[in-house]
């Protein structure tokens, strides 16, 4: 029988599980709050957010309540899901599945996949957790990898767009990564809903356009005199 390997570490290092030890994280707008406990260790450990609520000289860490009023019950339910499971609370389906899916269903299913990625993020941007802001720029791969039955892989929308750009700072993976999907986006999609886009992102994509260009041709001399010329009718 294989023993299991235990790991030694600091006493002051362990985790308390104790009652006293519970963080209430009341989120959203009075009257529409949303309360949720989970222990001052396992946030502490990976928000520098909640470590600095915790263990300075604020209210929160005498009432151990904690006010975000400017986040969903959404977003905070899946994050904190993750940080106890390493899970996504996401609706997932198999390849088999995905092709059984009409073009507006797939649409729907990526679209509601980025919004929720990406609202995670931004919170965790917010409480300076960089561990689940890489699990979600892992999970933003994959799903930008998902393919529908007509072929085509989707964009984040802008709604999500906007959303990422509102809530990150400048040079945010989270930006790179929206940035560089809509690089590949055909030039006139684009120029159809481009003053929808956060200013940001307009700067951005079309520094990434720029980038990505083939190198320029001439392109009237290619064409040559003949394509810039009337035909002259006789008669």
């Amino acid at each position: 029988m294989v023993k299991a390997k235990i790991t030694q570490v600091n006493k002051s290092g362990t985790m308390s599980f104790e009652s006293t030890s519970a963080v209430t994280i009341r989120v959203g707008e009075a009257p529409n709050t949303k309360d949720f406990i989970a222990h001052e260790a396992f946030l502490t450990s990976r928000s520098e957010f909640f470590r600095r609520a915790m263990n300075g000289n604020w209210k929160e860490a005498e009432t151990c309540i904690i006010n975000l009023p400017d986040d969903t019950a959404e977003a905070f339910a899946c994050y904190i899901n993750h940080v106890y499971t390493g899970q996504l609370p996401t609706t997932s389906k198999t390849t088999s599945e995905l092709k059984k899916l009409t073009v507006e269903e797939f649409e729907h299913h990526v679209n509601d996949q980025y919004r929720i990625i990406f609202d995670v993020f931004v919170l965790s941007e917010k409480l300076q957790d960089v561990t689940t802001k890489n699990a979600m720029m892992e999970a933003a791969l994959a799903t930008a990898g998902l393919v529908a039955i007509d072929g085509l892989w989707r964009v984040p929308t802008c709604h999500v767009v906007n959303a990422v750009y509102n809530g990150t700072p400048a040079g945010s993976p989270a930006r790179r990564h929206v940035t560089d999907l809509w690089t590949a986006v055909p030039i006139e999609s684009i120029f159809s809903c481009i003053r929808r886009f956060h200013q940001g992102f307009v700067e951005d994509l079309g520094k990434s356009l720029q980038n990505n260009r083939k190198p320029a041709e001439n392109i009237p001399v290619r064409k040559g005199v003949a394509a810039y010329q009337e035909e002259i009718k006789e008669g």
